[in-house]
């Protein structure tokens, strides 16, 4: 019996969750894009192939010459730039903080999180966040783990 009403419960929990997900509308330009932006975003790196391929140089090469298409291009894509903000590293890119880092990811998102921050007052508040988030997580997968073995076990 109790795995009937488990089982019904599981059902009417996808129910709602597709009846939900189908009552919302989408925009009827949500995959139209405007192809002159992209064009101007990418110029840069347009001209760094075209020098490439007339100089047939290595990434190595451009870099011990100092190119300025390679300076202005790699110099803000860093693991900390794209992650946190270096400017301000409790203003994180996506508005991912430590608490989600350490929940979804567990141990290796403290590990992320400690790692790649470099200001000490902002690694410590967000690596106590990371570890609060993995104990969470510990803790509901423990929750559930004993609720599928008390209802499987009768």
């Amino acid at each position: 019996m109790k795995k009937i009403l488990f089982l019904l419960l599981w059902v009417n929990l996808a129910f709602i969750g597709v009846a939900q997900a189908a009552s919302q509308t989408l925009p009827p330009d949500l995959f139209q894009d405007d192809i002159s932006s992209w064009d101007c975003a990418l110029e840069p790196l347009t001209q760094l192939e075209q020098h490439v391929s007339i100089s047939n140089l290595t990434h190595a090469q451009l870099k011990q010459q100092n190119h300025p298409l390679v300076e202005s291009l790699f110099a803000s894509y860093s693991t900390e730039s794209i992650l946190f903000d270096p400017e301000n590293p409790n203003q994180r890119y996506l508005d991912v903080p430590g608490f989600i880092w350490g929940f979804c990811c567990s141990f290796v998102g403290v590990l992320i999180v400690s790692l790649l921050i470099d200001d000490s007052g902002a690694r410590k508040k967000q690596t106590s966040l990371s570890i609060s988030g993995c104990i969470a997580s510990c803790l509901l997968l423990g929750c559930f783990l004993a609720a599928i073995t008390l209802i499987y076990s009768n």
